[in-house]
């Protein structure tokens, strides 16, 4: 069986092989021989090929310009929209961007004229953005110095020279003066520990010397003290006020004369009526003074303060500032500071003088508070003004 089958195959084979000859195709077709005495075919037309020999007859005249170009050229006329092209004299070729040289016959055409020195920026020069300065470098300005802060003896000498002055000017003021009136604000922590706060009316007379207190506030209201040792002996004459009443004396009597010594008194104010006056305060401010200058306390205990604004006045004051240690004052026992504030303004009758006296404890309590206001001086008072006898009546 097999063999049937591979001589069937082999025969088709053959069968194929001999019909691809006869079309003379493929490996199997003859070859044709060639005749040296065959005639040679004509060449292809003269036009068809580059490298064609062409005819011996003339050529075509050229044709007329703008005959084979797909979109005529302008010839001067306007279009909808587009500006005016001049047309190219006949025979000129228009140069790119439409436009024609000043002599057209001209070759090469005419340059450009060249910028003038003058001309900044050149009329040709390319179109960029903003041209910018160059930028000049500044000279730097040195720093104002700041004035020197003064420190060691400069400090020391100017705090003590204006304080000397405000001191002397003070003294000079208290010396014009025999007797004054004033509001008088007082908060302070009397020696007994309790705080109070009184508004008074203040009369005083230096000589002979003679005190009148009248609480006009809400705080111990009523109270009246006189003192004129010189007519009434070394007794302080008063009327019991709100707060110092008790089962024998109630608001409004009049007690007992008693001596400033007596503990009593004593416990009720951190000073004794014989300090009363200006005077006091100013001999206190140079007393300190004395003794920082003096080396017996620090250079830079006393400080003056300037000129400063307190909200209690509606003008400034001069500031005098005292920084205490513990033991300098036995009315300060661990330290603190005081301040005293001068009327500074020359128009005042006042001027000169203290309106303000602060003192504090180390945690900055105040323990001290003095306002003066409403002042006024030299007022002729009648004998009757100190005279215990003005006093309100005892009630029985």
């Amino acid at each position: 069986m097999n063999r049937t089958i591979a001589l069937v195959a082999l025969a088709s084979l053959l069968v194929g092989c001999t019909r691809y000859s006869t079309r003379a195709n493929g490996p199997f077709a003859k070859k044709t021989k060639s005749n040296p005495n065959a005639v040679i075919p004509p060449g292809p037309p003269a036009n068809n090929s580059p490298l064609a020999l062409g005819p011996t007859t003339q050529p075509e005249p050229p044709q007329p310009p703008g005959a084979d170009l797909v979109i005529p050229p302008r010839t001067g006329g306007v279009a909808r929209g587009v500006d005016p092209i001049p047309a190219a004299p006949s025979g000129d070729i228009l140069p790119a961007g439409g436009f024609l040289p000043e002599d057209a016959a001209a070759f090469p055409p005419k340059r450009r004229p060249e910028p003038q020195p003058g001309q900044l920026p050149s009329p040709f020069a390319p179109k960029e953005g903003p041209q910018t300065q160059p930028v000049q470098p500044q000279a730097v300005q040195p720093t104002p110095k700041a004035p020197p802060v003064e420190t060691g003896q400069a400090a020391f000498a100017r705090n003590i020279t204006e304080i000397k002055k405000l001191t002397a000017l003070a003294i000079a003021k208290w010396n014009t003066v025999d007797t004054y009136e004033s509001v008088v604000t007082r908060r302070e922590l009397s020696p007994a520990k309790v705080m109070t706060e009184d508004v008074v009316y203040y009369q005083f007379r230096k000589e002979p010397m003679a005190v009148y207190i009248r609480n006009i506030g809400e705080s111990g209201k009523g109270r009246e003290i006189l003192y004129n040792p010189a007519k009434h002996g070394d007794k302080i004459y008063a009327v019991v006020g709100q707060g110092d009443e008790n089962f024998l004396f109630k608001v409004g009597s009049r007690a007992p004369a008693v001596s400033p010594d007596m503990p009593l008194v004593k416990d009720k104010s951190r000073y004794g009526i014989r300090e009363a006056g200006y005077g006091t305060p100013i001999n206190r401010v140079a007393m300190w003074t004395s003794k920082v200058e003096s080396g017996k306390m620090p250079a830079d205990a006393m400080t003056y303060l300037g000129i400063v604004n307190r909200p209690e006045f509606s003008r400034p004051v001069a500031g005098v500032q005292l920084k205490l240690r513990p033991g300098d004052d036995p009315l300060l026992p661990n330290g603190g500071t005081r301040q005293w504030f001068y009327d500074r303004d020359a128009d005042s009758p006042s001027y000169g003088l203290q309106l303000l006296i602060i003192a504090t404890e180390p945690n900055g309590k105040e323990v001290e508070y003095y306002l003066f206001e409403k002042l006024k001086f030299n007022i002729n008072y009648p004998e009757s003004d100190f005279n215990p006898d003005r006093l309100s009546p005892k009630k029985k």
